[in-house]
């Protein structure tokens, strides 16, 4: 490969990439963009099955640890064991996380809140703090958390997923400030509505609202979030740290 090749690629081939919510949608994608680009993968999620069949269709190692994203100590075993078997720990990408309960406002139970806060936030807090000492010892350093548009723009019946998101957005911008003496590059991917994606549970009428609000009136196609992925989590986003990275077609500027 001459250099110019070597330059254009996200440069992410031997590196371990960790990723959370890996058992399908948009986790499951970015699994195979990555092992496309010659990483190593590490895949957490509840579903120990469907981890496994992912890991199977690699061709790249790949290690499946079924587990819970909002228990910390499960957490915890699942990166030792990541890298114990494939050596280092270089990418983190806290993709887990979903809206458990569409409902207004006035409607949700406190009990959905938690779940849905413990699910799209807290979760992702663990996956930082349980890789923050593997990313130390790496050379290449990158935590990667996705958000979602609905943050700044939510739709109808979606107040406890935008809060949480919301708060993943703050919670990259405070990491990148603690962590940035040891080298770690945080930032986020905010994600518009992706087509065919296996992860969309949206009804009909929130899906139609959210193509009405984006500019290109369309949802985005699974390569476009990856490619995104692929930027924050390569050697290209090397001096880009606390950003959040909006590709969503325009969502909440179209009407």
């Amino acid at each position: 490969m001459n250099e110019r090749d070597s330059q254009s690629r996200p440069s992410i081939d031997g590196r371990v990439v960790v990723i959370t919510g890996a058992s399908r949608g948009l986790g499951k994608a970015l699994a195979m963009r990555f092992a496309d680009h010659g990483a190593s993968l590490g895949l957490i999620a509840r579903n120990k099955a469907k981890l496994s069949e992912v890991a199977g269709s690699l061709a790249t190692p790949a290690v499946a640890m079924a587990c819970d994203v909002t228990d910390k100590r499960q957490v915890d075993r699942a990166f030792q064991a990541i890298k114990n078997k494939l050596g280092s720990i270089d990418v983190v990408v806290a993709n887990a996380g979903g809206q458990v309960a569409a409902r207004r406002a006035d409607e949700l139970p406190i009990e959905k809140w938690r779940e849905m806060i413990d699910l799209n936030l807290t979760g992702a807090y663990i996956a930082a703090q349980s890789a923050y000492s593997y990313l130390c010892k790496s050379d290449f350093r990158r935590l990667v958390f996705v958000s979602s548009s609905a943050a700044k723009s939510p739709a109808s019946n979606m107040c406890a997923y935008a809060a949480a998101k919301a708060g993943m957005e703050g919670l990259v911008r405070a990491l990148a400030v603690d962590w940035a003496p040891d080298g770690i590059c945080v930032n986020a991917l905010s994600a518009g509505l992706i087509e065919n994606s296996g992860a969309n549970s949206m009804p009909n009428i929130v899906t139609d609202q959210v193509v009405k609000r984006t500019l290109l009136k369309r949802a985005g196609k699974v390569r476009e979030m990856t490619d995104a992925a692929l930027f924050l989590a390569g050697a290209w986003s090397s001096y880009t740290t606390g950003h959040v990275l909006t590709v969503d077609g325009g969502f909440g500027l179209g009407w």
